[in-house]
């Protein structure tokens, strides 16, 4: 189980630690093996995105590609994380921005906690 997606310092831990790792991968690793993807461009170039993903993994890229990652969401698999009702639901830009609308004193302590990443 992943534990530590329930509490406000476990993710901020992990933010922390994963902050790390990419600004390592970022420095030591080759362009052709290290490839980041932003959410928000994602969301709103999805097939563009993600066909830029496939080209980088050296995948074939078709019709059948871009249909199965628009329905990724219908997939059947067990999901163990806290996501797990996310991940049954399309990707759509709906989710960005909305931490701004969460006015709670651990959500604050977390965006505090993570201000100086980046």
């Amino acid at each position: 189980a992943m534990l530590w997606a329930f509490s406000v310092e476990g993710i901020s831990r992990l933010i922390h630690a994963y902050h790390r790792l990419t600004e390592e991968l970022r420095r030591e690793l080759p362009e052709r093996i290290y490839y980041e993807v932003n959410y928000e461009e994602l969301v709103s170039t999805l097939n563009q995105s993600i066909s830029k993903v496939v080209t980088f993994l050296g995948l074939p890229w078709d019709d059948t590609a871009a249909q199965r990652a628009s329905n990724f969401h219908l997939a059947r698999r067990e999901v163990l994380t806290a996501s797990r009702d996310m991940v049954r639901q399309p990707i759509t830009s709906e989710p960005v921005g909305r931490w701004r609308e969460v006015e709670d004193e651990e959500v604050a302590s977390l965006l505090r906690s993570v201000a100086s990443i980046r």
